[in-house]
């Protein structure tokens, strides 16, 4: 069976979101069924995203049956539903989709608190600069997150106004890569990780290095 059929690979993650460009943006959400009692939800929870304005497109979603997530919203919906395919079966259609509340390894987290949360936990992760040439990979800047293909391609869902979409590595703004722990990326070979880590990211020993440690010295000079 090639690795693209085998939920919770890489490469079955890369092809799940290939599949999903197309679909729309709704902010807050992680591969839900688009109703009018999750718009209403998400209405106020977020009424500066939901403006009326908007409505007439958020209707449309729910009458055209679609499956709606945000950026981060990717990943959550394809662990949460045991690798995605719950949600390729019910688009477009009266399918309902079984989810499993931060289900195989995924927690609940936005953007930034995953990025930081996959290097905690120990997850390869680097500046744009180094990133491999390894799909299913996530695309990080600040409050965003994008998911790399493979030959310099992304799918992102970006915003409201774009939806998912697949759009080249290079146009875009991204500042790190990094790996999820909970996807199987075999025999993917990573490439040296940066040491550009941030004040809080681990716990400082004899002998660490990076942008942590130095930050760390000039408060103790200061303080000093």
């Amino acid at each position: 069976m090639e690795r693209s059929e085998i939920p919770f690979t890489n490469d079955h993650f890369a092809a799940y979101c290939r599949k999903m460009v197309g679909h729309p943006y709704w902010m807050g959400t992680c591969g839900y069924k688009a109703t009018k009692s999750l718009l209403k939800t998400k209405t106020n929870q977020y009424p500066q995203h939901y403006s009326q304005s908007r409505m007439k497109r958020y209707y449309q979603d729910i009458e055209n049956k679609e499956i709606v997530c945000d950026c981060i919203g990717g990943i959550k919906g394809y662990a949460w539903t045991g690798g995605g395919d719950a949600i390729i079966s019910a688009l477009n259609n009266d399918l309902s989709i079984s989810c499993v509340y931060a289900s195989h390894g995924c927690p609940d987290y936005g953007a930034n608190t995953m990025y930081r949360w996959a290097k905690k936990k120990g997850a390869a992760w680097g500046t744009i600069d180094s990133i491999p040439e390894i799909q299913g990979i996530a695309l990080y800047k600040d409050g965003h997150t994008g998911y790399y293909v493979g030959n310099g391609l992304v799918v992102e869902w970006r915003s409201f106004s774009y939806g998912c979409v697949e759009t080249e590595l290079s146009k875009r703004p991204w500042t790190h890569w990094y790996a999820f722990p909970f996807l199987d990326y075999g025999e993917a070979q990573f490439s040296q990780q940066k040491e550009d880590r941030e004040l809080g990211d681990r716990v400082l020993k004899k002998g660490c290095r990076g942008n942590d440690v130095k930050a760390l010295q000039e408060l103790l000079i200061h303080f000093g």
